[in-house]
């Protein structure tokens, strides 16, 4: 997914906020997850799960919201609760073992790229989870004369190192004679003259040699380098977990 960062000037600034849901049966889009538990057009319930951030533009604050915990899934029929309600608001079941709705986490503004759309597949996600906890597998290749590809391979790489091998053995025991006559002999004796003496020089400090001696130091610039001066905002969007969620922001 696309992420951008928005200039700190149009940024929200600490309170708290509505998440949005999309409805997965007609398609409505952004709606509110502490105004809309109902989609508007169809009537479907809201999927706690469906829940995400939005981008700055589509934040919507919430006035006095009174926070008392993330929401509670009711048992009979899926639909996220309060958490200080006692009996489901849409079938009248009894919440006291309902789960706790699931949350989107943190996300971090203004220390890196933050999401403009963190809408999720719910389905895909479960789909993946649930194929990792059963444990399946590839289905099988074709077999070729009673064996898979897999073994084929192996018998490959088997007989591959086999040839290596027997080649390496062959190349170290092989032996052959044969008589040459010499023609001509010459050699040569190159002996390398090293001087030891004074050698002159100029090096930053940290540069000059451990055995030097008479050195002389002066202050120059080495070098310019640009530091932004200034602050900036950072901000923390925590999801409540009952389709609200709380910025926090420090300037650093």
């Amino acid at each position: 997914m696309a992420g951008s960062q928005e200039p700190p000037d149009e940024r929200h600034g600490v309170g708290t906020y509505q998440m949005l849901w999309d409805c997965k049966f007609c398609g409505t889009q952004k709606l509110l997850g502490v105004t809309h538990r109902h989609c508007p057009n169809c009537g479907a319930a809201q999927d706690p799960e469906q829940r995400y951030f939005p981008a700055e533009e589509d934040m919507v604050a919430l006035e006095d919201h009174p926070y008392v915990g993330a929401d509670k899934i009711c048992p009979a029929c899926q639909q996220p609760n309060s958490a200080a309600s006692t009996y489901c608001t849409e079938c009248g079941a009894d919440l006291a073992t309902g789960v706790v709705a699931p949350t989107q986490g943190v996300r971090e503004i203004g220390t890196g790229r933050a999401e403009t759309d963190t809408r999720r597949d719910v389905v895909k996600d479960k789909f993946d989870a649930e194929m990792a906890r059963v444990g399946v597998s590839r289905p099988p290749g074709r077999k070729v004369l009673g064996l898979s590809a897999g073994a084929w391979l192996a018998i490959a790489v088997v007989a591959l190192l086999a040839i290596c091998i027997g080649g390496a053995i062959y190349a170290l025991t092989y032996r052959t004679s044969a008589e040459g006559t010499v023609s001509a002999l010459s050699w040569e004796r190159t002996i390398a003259i090293e001087s030891f003496q004074a050698v002159p020089g100029s090096a930053w400090e940290d540069d000059v040699p451990g055995d030097a001696y008479g050195i002389s130091c002066k202050r120059e610039q080495r070098g310019t380098r640009q530091v932004p001066d200034g602050s900036h905002e950072e901000c923390r969007d925590t999801d409540q977990g009952d389709g609200s969620f709380r910025r926090e922001c420090r300037t650093v």
